[in-house]
Formats: C-alpha cells, structure tokens, sequence
C-alpha cells in the first residue's frame, strides 16, 4: 500500500506542472479548421475580385467594340464647318440639330453606300472613334467631323 504510493510521488516528483494537461483535441481541430475556411474564404475573395475584373474587362470590351458612326457634317451641309479651332464648329446649334437627325436615322446614315465610298461617314467604334476623329480633324481642315452614336 504505501510503498506504492510512495513510489508513485517519486515518479512524478520532478516532471513540472502541466506536462500532463490533456491535449485538447477538439481545440486544435478547431483552429485547424478556422485557419483552412479563413484560406478558403480568402482564395473565394481572390477568385471573385478576379472575375469582377475579368467581367470589368469585358464589359469595357463590349463597349469600346459598339459602334460610332463619324460624319462629315460639312460634305452635308456647308454651313457647319470647323473654325480656327479644329475642334470647334461655325454653328453649334445647326452641328447639334444635324447630329441628333443622324442618330435618330442612324442605321440609314450608316448602311448608306454614296456617302460611304465618299468619306461622308466612316464606321468606327467606342474604342477608337477619339483618336479616329483627332486624326480627320488633321487631315480635313475646315471639314468639322463629329461622332454620331446609334440610339440606345
């Protein structure tokens, strides 16, 4: 009896307070787990900024490739035609008139073969209409071009 227990004190005496604390299991499983959904929560963050900017790309994509139609208002009528400045216009008022019958007639103006093969019109696209449209500003001075956009 008590040699047993003496011997018992004995093992134990030196080994530190704590060694013994159950391992708790659940515990580490649970850090364990809170660390694999924190990993999987911030790869879905990844994954879904990743789409949003593939869909930004897209949908820019998409829209610099929606057609603009530039016009020659001057080739239809003379009165409307650059000053001094390329970039402004002799009759704001008649130029702006004129643009909105070409965009409520868009595909008219668009589809047509005359003015076409004359320079009149000139397809081109969201994405590069700007540049497109500095450059006849260049190239035809007193002629005051001007993007046209189909309704919608």
């Amino acid at each position: 009896g008590a040699m047993s227990s003496d011997s018992d004190d004995w093992e134990t005496a030196d080994i530190p307070d704590g060694v013994f604390q159950r391992v708790d299991v659940a515990a580490i499983e649970a850090k364990e787990k809170e660390a694999r959904d924190r990993a999987a929560a911030e790869a879905l963050a990844r994954d879904q900024s990743a789409a949003e900017a593939t869909a930004k790309e897209e949908a820019k994509r998409m829209l610099d490739a929606r057609p603009v139609l530039l016009v020659n208002l001057t080739a239809l009528d003379p009165e409307v035609h650059n000053t001094a400045d390329k970039h402004a216009v002799s009759d704001v008022a008649r130029a702006s008139a004129l643009r909105k019958k070409i965009e409520a007639a868009y595909d008219t103006y668009a589809g047509d073969a005359a003015m076409k093969a004359s320079g009149t019109v000139r397809a081109s696209t969201r994405g590069t209409y700007v540049q497109t449209l500095g450059a006849l500003r260049d190239e035809e001075p007193g002629q005051y071009f001007c993007a046209c956009f189909p309704p919608g």
